[in-house]
């Protein structure tokens, strides 16, 4: 994947692998990230954004910020259709990954609220928050 460049063909097409499961009877859960879990190569963020400019990933830092936000712009209008409240199959959608391990992420996340503000505009106004 290049810089900016989404591709959601092939093994990365989680919008007919849910609808799949949902035909099967299963509902599923997309992680969304921006880290989305240490077993993928960089927690799943893209190998480009080690060449951007940026200080600190996982951090408020505005550069990573900027880039969460386009890639929450690309994906989150894909997701929403199919949230189970849009009668979808997806019933759960997890927000960044291991919290509590990482101190800067955790006031990233959390404390400025930057995640939650991109998500209430692009997937839904009421919105349940476990913390």
């Amino acid at each position: 994947m290049q810089n900016s460049m989404y591709d959601f063909s092939d093994w990365r097409n989680f919008t007919e692998f849910s609808r799949i499961a949902y035909d099967l009877g299963m509902y599923t859960l997309i992680r969304v990230g921006p880290y989305i879990c240490a077993e993928w190569e960089n927690g799943g963020l893209p190998w480009w954004l080690l060449k951007k400019n940026i200080s600190m990933m996982r951090t408020s830092e505005q550069r990573f910020k900027e880039e969460v936000a386009k890639w929450f712009s690309v994906l989150l209008p894909i997701v929403k259709p199919m949230l189970r409240q849009n009668n979808g199959p997806v019933l759960m959608v997890q927000v960044e990954n291991e919290y509590g391990s990482y101190q800067a992420c955790d006031r990233w996340c959390f404390s400025a609220g930057f995640l939650i503000k991109l998500w209430i505009v692009r997937l839904w106004s009421h919105m349940a928050k476990f913390i």
